[in-house]
């Protein structure tokens, strides 16, 4: 709260405080409503076939081609069995309107509480014109908040866990096999500016906007060869080389003709981002976001949805995560590999063999889950795994020994065939 509101409400009746507060804030958001960027774009009278490459040369991303619409939205949460029916399956997103306006984060996170509250929690900032030679870099949340305005940083790190139980969880992924491949929650943070590249990434993401304002560009992933990606991925991402600031049909011909969606998530919204989806971000003010990443999977189990209470409010505090950060933490691991997918390799094993045997197992590490890694994963490192998860009166894996091997054991072989992803 600043002085000038202090001083009305030393001035003013409670009732005419209110009102008064309302009415300043209402007037504010008007204002900078009026100052955003117009989205999605008017395309005003520019022919298609304007001189001299087309509609849009060297526009932003989207004055190319009109949008064929929003995204899909709803007002309340889809259950998580028709959540993966209907839009986790055939990889559609949606938006749900005001998903987390509830959570203690929507009121609470100010500048001033995040510093006083959270100020000692260590993140990842990096700088906003994303230079390669600028490594990104670990500091307290009270520095990040002294420089961000001014030094252009932003946060994009794993949610400390002490932050955690003030966001609500999705009820759209609390039960059945959704749950289970959780993976990791992120918070991202700015003073607005920020642009991303056009990209996809490998995981489910339901990315939930806390403050400011959000546009997402939405484009199905069969529309690539259009957008000119780039040949090399990243931990199962893609992106594309067009400057979505600035399209030169020239060079990227094939992209005035990629159709899109779009949406505009304000504060307490949230959408779902399926893995492989390609999208492009646009945030223009302060912003805080928080994004929940779950792995692809082909089915859905939901033996344990009948059990589950998926109506009452549950933050994330209450899900289990496989990547967290807790204050004082050497590393803040932040995009590894799911390691769930590392008892499903050993569950697939297990369907055409009665056990598995060190042979096999050390086959599937080095071998197997490398391929999609790198040679990180040695002998020596899986050898040493293969004695933190069988029973020590034998020398076999069996169903009871995958099932019940400790989350922390497959973290360390997923450590061990990925490279590390951390900021000391």
């Amino acid at each position: 709260m600043d002085s000038c509101v202090s001083l009305v409400l030393v001035s003013l009746s409670l009732a005419h405080f209110a009102a008064k507060v309302l009415t300043v804030s209402v007037a504010s958001a008007e204002e900078v409503a009026r100052s955003l960027p117009e989205f999605p774009p008017s395309l005003g009278d520019e022919p298609v076939d304007s001189p001299p490459y087309g509609r849009g040369h060297l526009k932003p991303f989207g004055y190319q081609r009109a949008p064929e619409g929003p995204v899909q939205e709803y007002i309340e949460e889809l259950h998580p069995s028709d959540f993966y029916r209907t839009h986790i399956k055939p990889k559609q997103p949606l938006v749900y309107r005001g998903m987390v306006s509830d959570s203690p984060a929507f009121r609470l996170w100010t500048d001033e509480y995040l510093r006083e509250t959270y100020g000692s929690l260590d993140v990842i900032s990096e700088v906003k014109n994303e230079s390669r030679a600028t490594p990104p870099k670990r500091m307290q949340m009270r520095e990040f908040l002294d420089r961000y305005q001014k030094d252009n940083l932003y946060i994009v790190t794993v949610l400390p866990d002490d932050m955690r139980k003030e966001v609500k969880a999705p009820r759209s992924v609390l039960c059945g096999s959704t749950r289970r491949f959780i993976q990791e929650a992120n918070l991202w943070m700015s003073n607005g500016g920020t642009r991303s590249v056009i990209h996809y990434d490998a995981d489910h993401n339901i990315h939930c906007l806390l403050a400011g304002r959000k546009d997402f560009v939405m484009i199905p992933k069969k529309y690539q060869a259009q957008l000119y990606m780039a040949s090399q991925t990243i931990n199962g991402s893609g992106y594309s080389l067009i400057d979505p600031d600035s399209v030169d049909l020239m060079q990227y011909p094939l992209a005035a003709g990629v159709p899109w969606t779009w949406a505009t998530l304000a504060p307490g919204d949230c959408i779902f981002l399926p893995g492989g989806y390609l999208h492009q971000v646009r945030s223009y003010t302060r912003s805080i976001s928080e994004t929940l990443l779950f792995t692809p999977t082909r089915w859905f189990n939901d033996s344990n949805c009948n059990t589950t209470d998926v109506d009452s409010y549950m933050s994330l505090a209450d899900v289990e995560l496989k990547w967290t950060y807790l204050k004082g933490q050497k590393h803040i691991e932040m995009g590894y590999m799911n390691p769930e997918l590392i008892r499903e390799s050993l569950f697939r094993q297990l369907t055409h063999n009665a056990a598995i045997s060190r042979e096999l197992f050390m086959e599937i590490i080095t071998d197997d889950l490398r391929s999609e890694a790198n040679e990180f994963a040695t002998d020596a490192m899986s050898a040493k795994l293969w004695l933190e998860i069988k029973s020590p009166d034998r020398d076999y894996l069996t169903y009871e020994d995958v099932e019940n091997a400790p989350l922390e054991a497959l973290k360390n072989i997923a450590r061990a065939i990925d490279p590390p992803h951390d900021t000391d």
